[in-house]
């Protein structure tokens, strides 16, 4: 699923229960200009 995920070319993030981002695809980071380790566990 992560290959396809990272395919696409929208942009598509995860957040879990507790509002924190728990996956982010390139076009995020790119849309963003964030880096996902800079993302990933934070909260929304």
């Amino acid at each position: 699923m992560t290959t396809t995920l990272e395919s696409i070319t929208d942009a598509f993030l995860q957040i879990d229960k507790d509002w924190r981002f728990s996956y982010i695809n390139a076009e995020v980071e790119r849309v963003l200009s964030l880096k996902r380790e800079a993302l990933i566990g934070l909260t929304m």
